[in-house]
């Protein structure tokens, strides 16, 4: 994990390791991608990491739901552009 850049997508990030990890990446200046299965957990530990370096932006995501993960990947497609690293949290 390098400081200052990038996009990482994080999955199942509400709490626990995947939240961790996006402190991390934040802290390290990383743009993050915060996913939850409900957008407003996803939220509100988006909420908890304000005032880090990095930018986390809150998304819904269902791992077991191809058309979750479709419309996750338009939408950062369209708002970000790309992904640099995902890390695969979700225990689906």
């Amino acid at each position: 994990m390098t400081d200052g850049g990038g996009i990482a997508l994080v999955t199942g990030a509400a709490h626990g390791i995947g939240f961790e990890v996006c402190r991390q990446l934040a802290e390290r200046g990383w743009t993050v991608v915060l996913t939850a299965r409900a957008v407003d957990r996803a939220r509100a530990a988006a909420d908890a990491l304000a005032g880090l370096p990095g930018k986390v932006h809150a998304r819904a995501l269902d791992v077991a739901d191809e058309a979750s993960a479709r419309a996750l990947a338009a939408d950062i497609g369209w708002s970000l552009g790309r992904v640099d690293a995902l890390v695969n949290n979700a225990a689906a």
